[in-house]
């Protein structure tokens, strides 16, 4: 798989967990627990993708290394 699609796929789930917590009430803690501990590993995941595989392939190139830089 294309590792810019893995990742937007990535973003666009952390968005729809994020969409389905807000859309729960206070009453809702079981939910809201098991559902930030779900959005906590995705996130954790995620984050070692990016700085472990993906930054370090942009720094390879000059076009991208800034970028890579910033994120």
């Amino acid at each position: 798989m294309d590792a810019l699609k893995l990742l937007k796929q990535d973003h666009d789930e952390v968005k729809k967990m994020l969409a389905d917590l807000e859309g729960t009430t206070e009453r809702a803690e079981k939910t809201r627990t098991e559902g930030l501990a779900s959005l906590k590993q995705e996130l954790e995941v995620h984050e070692t993708i990016e700085e472990e595989i993906f930054y370090p392939a942009l720094k390879e190139y000059p076009e991208t290394k800034d970028l890579a830089l910033e994120g």
